[in-house]
């Protein structure tokens, strides 16, 4: 074989070997194309539903609102009483002058609290006792639990939250303001947390609602 001829087989050998590595190349940018293409889609699908749910709550709150503003009008003098003392029973609503950052987390904590408070209304103390992180639960056992809250008569409270804010502490831990209006017609403050444990938002009980439980055990 001429030195000429073993010249073309590596000249074209080193061609087949460009031109598969070009095609590889290609392929492999294609390929990461395609996978960050795919990671830019799921981000505005994710933030569409976080929209979606933030927008949700939102129309709730001014729901709420709407309702509250309608019922201080017909009572003037003492509109939060009102508000307070005529919702429907299972039903807790937010303070006109309710305060809220509007931060993804605190939406989050505050409809946990909306349902923590109505299971409370309607005496579901079941659904109250699965809401308690688990510590609580380590410390109350349901029995007891729903032995407290029958003796202070939760059922026959009604609540209005006024504010949601996120603590300076854990970024899992949420403060929760609330007027609570009991059977007997008095009214008061109650600050509550709300911490995320096990996949959701649950209410850990503070050092008075300790103090209320073991109080009547």
């Amino acid at each position: 074989m001429t030195t000429r001829s073993i010249t073309r087989l590596i000249s074209a050998g080193l061609l087949s070997m460009l031109t598969l590595l070009l095609v590889a190349g290609c392929n492999g940018q294609q390929e990461e194309q395609k996978k960050k293409k795919n990671e830019e889609l799921q981000r505005k699908i994710d933030e569409l539903e976080r929209q979606k749910e933030q927008e949700k709550l939102q129309q709730q709150i001014d729901d709420l609102k709407e309702e509250q503003r309608e019922q201080g009008e017909q009572n003037q003098e003492q509109p939060d009483i009102v508000i307070g003392t005529s919702a429907p029973e299972g039903r807790v609503v937010i303070s006109p002058h309710a305060t809220f950052a509007g931060t993804d987390q605190e939406a989050a904590a505050l409809k946990a609290a909306i349902a923590y408070y109505e299971a409370a209304e309607r005496g579901d103390y079941r659904d109250t006792y699965n809401a308690l992180p688990r510590g609580d639960q380590q410390k109350y056992a349901y029995a007891e639990s729903a032995h407290a809250n029958e003796e202070l008569d939760t059922a026959a409270g009604e609540f209005v939250i006024y504010s949601v804010e996120e603590t300076p502490g854990p970024a899992d831990h949420v403060r929760v303001g609330l007027t609570v209006y009991p059977g007997d017609g008095s009214s008061f403050v109650r600050y509550t947390n709300f911490i995320y444990e096990r996949g959701a938002w649950r209410h850990s009980l503070t050092r008075e609602e300790y103090e209320l439980f073991d109080s009547v055990l």
